[in-house]
């Protein structure tokens, strides 16, 4: 039988470990293995099956899923994403099994006897007819040397086989011994146990966040609910417990992502765009509130257990619960947003405050950035920008072929010898930010260690890679004025002709 020891959370980012770990009570037979069979929840396909020699020396089941399921995600981004979009190939939904394989050996006591002068073994097993077993005895055939080895099944009933073993030589029919297949033949059970309605998204936690990560605290009610129960009908358990605690708690999520909720600026044409485990829910709303007063609200259409939301400046959230349309408008300084249940009164999440810069500046350019918790916000860099550029060839010395003018050969003075090929343009910015909050100071080292980043130039995103492989985390007790310089290069060269 097999017992769950530990697992991931049902919500877990997929750049930790994400540990399954189990415990056997056959895990001391021969043979034995641990059988952990992963699956694509949304197709039911297969992803991969492995087997695992029990730890030492506990004799605990232990994988980690983590490197398999980081291969089927990828980032979901839509420039064009008017309020609500696409976030599945930020998530799987998957489902393991876990079973168990091992060399099955069944005992039988006191149970020899006489089958028309062969040798009748009376236990319960699962030989048939034709079965080639090998069967060893407790004093090692001492007594019985004949009853000691390999052997056929010659004839098999209910609690009972006979094999091809003369009754005439067993001088003692009370020694005790174990039958198993002859070529070790394994007993294979691959779905012991189901875990299933697990969900990887494409987050990565710090080392110490890690150690306190709860999917509670990202999950809404409703997966919440859904969960609680599942695991009340398996018997109850610490996380009901803590389940139970969040629903109790008005079910307050937060959006998964690491932006500050609080002490966060942006330019009146930011972007952001942030992912919310909702987990299917189609009744909810996010809700902003700004400076001037306005309620605007735009209501969750898409069925998806996890959703990208736009809440940046550019969101155009059409329903109008007070004021005008439009949530940054000419003279506002701030707007919230949050999500909501369908009433518009209970809230899901905790309430996100965005202030509005309006600084004057130099240069409009912005980065848009893949966070750790696989949301997109942005920084703005309004101060000088230095461009530069570099250029990379291929030379190589090609013949002169001439000509011959007159009975004489010579060439021209325009023709090649060395002669430059594959040329391409790589073009670096310097970008400067304006003075920012100690908590954008922080929250900046997931824009330099992005693996995805884009940057705007007036209404488009080009791909580009952050330059700088060394950065310092600024704090207003050291430093009073806090503002940030990178370095990015497209991350396409330009082709020239020729």
């Amino acid at each position: 039988m097999i017992t769950r020891i530990a697992k991931p959370d049902i919500l877990t980012p997929a750049y930790n470990q994400m540990r399954f770990i189990y415990n056997s009570t056959n895990k001391n037979k021969d043979g034995f293995k641990y059988i952990f069979t992963v699956y694509n929840a949304t197709t039911t396909n297969e992803i991969g099956q492995f087997k695992v020699l029990p730890d030492f020396p506990n004799g605990y089941g232990n994988i980690d899923i983590a490197r398999i399921v980081q291969s089927y995600l990828s980032n979901s981004f839509d420039s064009a994403l008017p309020n609500i979009g696409l976030a599945n190939d930020s998530y799987l939904k998957y489902y393991v099994e876990i079973g168990e394989e091992y060399i099955e050996s069944y005992n039988y006591t006191l149970n020899l006897t006489n089958a028309s002068g062969n040798v009748r073994i009376n236990f319960t097993s699962p030989f048939v007819v034709g079965d080639q077993v090998y069967i060893e005895q407790a004093d090692g055939g001492s007594a019985n040397p004949n009853l000691q080895g390999y052997f056929t099944v010659l004839a098999q009933a209910t609690g009972a086989i006979v094999v091809n073993s003369a009754w005439s030589d067993i001088t003692n029919a009370n020694i005790d011994g174990t039958v198993r297949y002859a070529n070790n033949q394994k007993t294979v059970v691959t779905d012991e146990i189901t875990e299933s309605d697990m969900v990887a998204f494409n987050g990565a936690m710090s080392f110490g966040g890690f150690t306190t990560y709860s999917s509670f605290n990202y999950l809404s009610n409703q997966l919440n609910l859904d969960f609680y129960n599942r695991v009340i009908a398996d018997g109850g358990t610490f996380e009901a417990i803590e389940c139970l605690n969040t629903l109790n708690g008005a079910g307050i999520i937060d959006f998964l992502t690491n932006q500050p909720k609080d002490g966060f600026c942006i330019t009146p044409t930011q972007d952001l765009y942030f992912s919310l485990a909702n987990n299917y829910i189609t009744d909810g709303y996010i809700l902003f509130t700004n400076s001037n007063g306005d309620e605007l609200a735009y209501a969750l259409t898409k069925n998806y257990v996890i959703n990208m939301v736009n809440v940046g400046a550019n969101a155009d959230p059409k329903i109008v619960i007070s004021g005008t349309e439009g949530i940054v408008k000419d003279d506002t300084d701030w707007y919230t947003f949050q999500f909501m249940a369908n009433d518009l009164i209970v809230a899901y999440s905790d309430l996100y405050n965005v202030c509005i810069d309006r600084r004057c500046k130099i240069n409009d350019y912005e980065i848009l950035f893949l966070d750790r918790m696989g949301s997109f916000s942005s920084f703005a860099f309004q101060l000088a920008t230095y461009e530069k550029g570099s250029v990379t060839r291929d030379s190589y010395n090609r013949d002169i072929v001439g000509s011959v003018t007159n009975g004489k050969w010579g060439y021209d003075s325009t023709d090649y010898g060395y002669t430059n090929i594959n040329t391409k343009v790589e073009k670096t910015l310097e970008l400067n930010t304006n003075w920012m909050t100690e908590q954008m100071a922080q929250y900046f080292e997931e824009l330099i260690t992005s693996p995805v980043t884009y940057l705007k130039v007036g209404d488009e995103y080009f791909a580009c890679l952050v330059q700088e492989n060394a950065f310092e985390v600024f704090k207003q007790k050291n430093k009073n004025l806090i503002k940030q310089k990178i370095t990015v290069k497209f991350a396409n060269n330009n082709a020239i002709n020729g």
